[in-house]
């Protein structure tokens, strides 16, 4: 509706028996103006008006009118209306997420070393236990091919734990074996050599002959896992043979070194993971707090310095999982809160006490005209709602069933939104009204 239509007031008066509609031009204020009108009288007391242009005569049995318009003068400004009241607190926000953990602190120096205490008093020896039964079984490898270095051949009694590496001339002397006829296996990288039935007894058992090793092949194969000479235990423990003027060496896979948390035995004591270097730092457990580094089956793990309990409703992983507030029933679901309107819908959240209440999911606000109670008072769309509504041109506003109208007076209708003699047609019904427009 454009200003021109929202300005409109109707009036009346009397030419001669007719009565005829007298229209004011709706104007800017300080403006003026002449309107133009053919009027026909169509009994009963009512007639037609057209607004025409200056240069167009009227009809057959129509009156010729001109008004001639005075330029308004502009109404005072109307005061400012009262501040409006303060609306309610929003619900406070949910807690932040946690922030990480402080880098550690430097370490504590080493504090001053005790004093020695006194030795204790040496006890008294043991009497000696009666001795077992036991044998020794030394011998002799040989071999066909010339120079055969015999360096880390295993000589040993099969399913007993009696064993020794022999030296580059091949000969070797397995101690304590009890008295018991056994088969001596020799094993080595492309080599096994089988001697059955050598019968021990109390004393040393020298075997009759030398033991076979040679094939008269290939003097050397590399690349095939051997045992090295020396240090039997963890990495020192196995090798690969090497090749060198055909004759075959064992280099061992790896060193002694600084025994680390592997599941290997590094430094070659006979001891997997005892005393690994890497551990026993601090490190950060995630949300249990600082840690200290341990070693367990063979991984470096950080052990908590606070240990996990049972999770209750706080915003905190109280059981170090990584999830906050898991497994917590109810937390999360719809419920009612016991209020009224748009408050009555609500979600269960965490309690102070570690437990869960139901929070309205929506807080009171001001009353508007939308078929809700907005304030949560019990009124639908009650008293305040109106002040949400525009008014219009001669009525007054109003909300009904959740929308915003125009109540107009008595004799009048409600013409998009303004009020219109009841028997007029609206001014969107006239042609003339429209070409004006």
């Amino acid at each position: 509706m454009s200003v021109a239509k929202r300005q409109l007031i109707t009036v009346l008066s009397v030419i001669g028996a007719i009565a005829i509609p007298t229209i004011s031009f709706a104007q800017a204020p300080g403006s003026g103006g002449v309107i133009y009108a053919c009027i026909r009288d169509v009994g009963a007391g009512a007639a037609n008006t057209r607004i025409v242009p200056a240069n167009e005569p009227c009809r057959q049995n129509e009156v010729r009118v001109q008004w001639n318009v005075a330029a308004g003068v502009a109404g005072a400004t109307g005061a400012t209306g009262a501040t409006g009241a303060t609306g309610a607190t929003g619900a406070k926000g949910d807690a932040g997420a946690q922030g990480p953990a402080g880098v550690p602190g430097p370490t504590g120096a080493t504090g001053a070393q005790g004093i020695q205490g006194v030795p204790g008093v040496q006890g008294p020896q043991g009497a000696q236990g009666p001795g077992a039964s036991a044998g020794a079984i030394t011998g002799q490898l040989a071999s066909c091919a010339p120079n055969t270095n015999f360096t880390g051949y295993l000589v040993h009694v099969p399913g007993r734990a009696f064993s020794v590496f022999t030296g580059a001339n091949g000969a070797f002397q397995i101690d304590n074996v009890p008295a018991g006829t056994y088969s001596i296996q020799v094993e080595h990288t492309g080599v096994s050599v089988t001697v059955p039935n050598v019968v021990v007894g109390d004393a040393l058992v020298t075997l009759p002959s030398p033991i076979e090793v040679g094939t008269c092949g290939p003097a050397c194969i590399a690349g095939q896992i051997c045992s090295p000479t020396g240090n039997p235990n963890g990495v020192c423990a196995m090798g690969v043979t090497a090749c060198e003027n055909g004759v075959a060496t064992c280099v061992a896979f790896g060193n002694p070194g600084a025994e680390v948390c592997d599941g290997l035995d590094n430094d070659c004591d006979g001891e997997i993971d005892n005393n690994p270097v890497d551990v026993g730092g601090a490190c950060n457990s995630g949300t249990c707090g600082i840690g200290v580094i341990a070693c367990e089956n063979g991984a470096p793990v950080c052990r908590p310095a606070l240990m996990p309990t049972a999770e209750v409703c706080d915003g905190l992983d109280n059981d170090c999982n990584g999830q906050v507030d898991d497994g917590i029933a109810d937390l999360g679901a719809a419920c009612t809160t016991g209020q009224v309107g748009v408050c009555a819908v609500g979600t269960m959240v965490c309690s102070p006490n570690g437990g869960v209440v139901c929070a309205p999911s929506v807080s009171p606000t001001a009353e508007v005209c939308d078929g809700l109670d907005n304030n949560c008072d019990g009124l639908v769309d009650g008293a305040q709602a109106i002040n949400s509504c525009p008014g219009g041109p001669g009525g007054v506003p109003a909300c009904v069933n959740g929308a915003c109208t125009i109540v107009c007076g008595a004799g009048q209708r409600l013409c998009d939104d303004i009020c219109w003699p009841s028997h007029l047609a609206c001014p969107d019904d006239n042609a003339s009204w429209k070409q004006w427009q």
